[in-house]
């Protein structure tokens, strides 16, 4: 037995069908689009990415460190090798002040060539020589990635590639 419908139930279906079901993904993406709330992964240079503190984050810390940033399938991951303070031409500063901003502005320039930027950073690691330079470390890192919160590892090591190096930076930054 086949079902026939008049041609005017036809026309309310297909009416009903295009203004409620086909615009169903537009209202849905409008929706999530316009929506925040604490807690949720926030947008951050068109990447999701999650920050989690499950407790606050003291001072001097507090700004340039996360304890944790999820970031979500799809999204460009560039893995930065270690970056020194050796600038473009060959130059490098005696002090670890100056190796320290330096080997961010090579980092810059490696995310510039990605079309990415500071703020992309998802995961940094620092490796220091000497035990006192932390707190420049601090300094510089409030300068250049002030309310950059990447997930963040310091650690001393023994030496460097060359024994003149004070620092190395590597780092993982995620963009759409």
């Amino acid at each position: 037995m086949a079902f026939e419908m008049s041609s005017k139930s036809v026309d309310l279906v297909k009416r009903t069908f295009e203004k409620d079901v086909l615009s169903a993904p537009y209202k849905l993406y409008e929706i999530i689009a316009n929506f925040s709330f604490d807690g949720l992964p926030q947008r951050r240079n068109d990447v999701y990415l999650n920050s989690t503190d499950p407790f606050p984050v003291n001072d001097p810390y507090h700004g340039i460190y996360v304890y944790g940033v999820e970031t979500c399938a799809g999204a460009r991951v560039l893995h930065i090798s270690g970056q020194v303070g050796v600038s473009e031409d060959g130059v490098l500063p005696a002090d670890f002040y100056g190796q320290c901003k330096q080997a961010i502005l090579n980092v810059e320039a490696v995310l510039r060539e990605a079309d990415m930027t500071l703020s992309d950073i998802v995961k940094m690691s620092f490796f220091l020589v000497r035990r006192e330079d932390m707190d420049i470390l601090v300094e510089v890192r409030k300068e250049l990635l002030d309310g950059v919160r990447p997930a963040i590892t310091t650690l001393f090591v023994a030496g460097l590639v060359s024994p003149d190096w004070l620092v190395e930076v590597e780092v993982v930054a995620c963009a759409e």
